[in-house]
């Protein structure tokens, strides 16, 4: 299908175009009553639709033009299990220990159907011999998994930044992708980057359904593509990719804990929330993708580096972490927020 990664983000366009009259159908709006919601008006959380259609529709014909490739299959499964998940909880705001169960359960399907999804090695840029992980490789691919996909939708709190995010990494795994994936992988690219110009302006959300969809869908990729890479792509190399989101989940995590909160209880003590009390949304979506990009890049130009590139992008992020630390402390400003119906743009998992 060699002119479909061109035909199907159309699919993207015209559910951007028509994201009011999609959402009002099919009840996917979200109306800024309280606690994080910011927006101004009600808005279509459609991008999920727009995200995972063309997506869904290429892994579908793909697999039933390639019937050996079980590796679109299972795409296909996650990318329509992840949405459906998240299509149900924008619709009647799901529990979150379901949720978290929901999407353990899906990503445990995949990983134990298909071994490709399975990260039998760890292979890093500054050790000789990769790390074997047998016997523990499918307790740690699903770790990987579900960590990737929360810390992804963790991201999901202000317009672009998401879609920004994947979109980056979507570059970089084009890059290392090979010829059975780097189709999905371009078509990816072109529906994020649809769904970006329709997000930047407010016109429509990515909702659950949008945020569980990319996240499944970029975890799942990243781990075929350096399953199937022959050593191309490093682990250090991913770990340079994802570990500011990663880290900035696992220390909302250990904040709520400590404050005897739920790690799943809403907040607006998120990096980006942090950065917009010290600059504006443009200033905060171009260092948070810089933070992103920056790393990603010396690590795929100057492989022997990798590693002091993920500690110095991780001290630059406690950096930011304790420069905006005042401005969060003020009382007015942190509190514990409260989920309201009906559901809108959300975080993840652990909101």
């Amino acid at each position: 299908m060699p002119v479909a990664e061109y035909i199907l983000p159309a699919i993207s366009l015209i559910v951007g175009l028509n994201a009011r009259a999609i959402g009002m159908r099919l009840g996917l709006i979200d109306y800024p009553l309280r606690g994080h919601k910011t927006h101004k008006e009600p808005t279509p959380l459609v991008g999920g639709i727009a995200v995972a259609l063309p997506l869904l529709t290429y892994c579908m014909l793909f697999w039933w033009t390639h019937p050996e490739s079980l590796g679109h299959a299972a795409l296909a499964l996650a990318i329509g299990g992840a949405f459906v998940l998240g299509f149900i909880d924008d619709r009647i705001s799901l529990p979150p220990l379901l949720r978290l169960f929901l999407t353990v359960v899906l990503a445990l399907v995949l990983v134990v159907s298909i071994p490709d999804f399975i990260v039998e090695y760890f292979d890093v840029t500054f050790l000789t011999q990769p790390i074997v992980l047998t016997p523990f490789s499918i307790a740690f691919s699903l770790l990987v998994i579900v960590g990737m996909v929360n810390a992804t939708n963790m991201t999901d709190g202000m317009n672009g930044l998401t879609c920004g995010l994947c979109l980056i990494w979507s570059l970089f795994l084009l890059v290392y992708a090979p010829p059975e994936y780097s189709e999905i992988v371009l078509l990816f690219i072109l529906c994020l980057f649809v769904t970006l110009l329709f997000n930047l302006k407010g016109r429509l959300f990515l909702g659950d359904s949008g945020s569980y969809t990319v996240g499944f869908t970029i975890s799942l990729l990243t781990i075929l593509i350096y399953n199937t890479s022959n050593g191309a792509l490093h682990a250090d190399a991913v770990v340079a990719w994802f570990i500011v989101p990663v880290l900035d989940c696992l220390r909302l995590m250990a904040v709520r804990a400590s404050e005897k909160r739920s790690p799943m209880s809403a907040d607006n003590d998120h990096l980006h929330h942090r950065l917009q009390r010290i600059m504006p949304a443009s200033g905060t979506l171009i260092t948070y993708w810089m933070l992103v990009a920056i790393p990603g890049a010396v690590a795929m130009a100057f492989p022997a580096i990798t590693l002091y590139a993920v500690l110095t992008v991780a001290s630059v992020y406690a950096g930011l972490i304790l420069v905006t630390a005042r401005r969060f402390n003020a009382p007015k400003e942190k509190q514990l927020l409260t989920r309201g119906p009906p559901a809108g743009p959300t975080d993840g998992i652990f909101r």
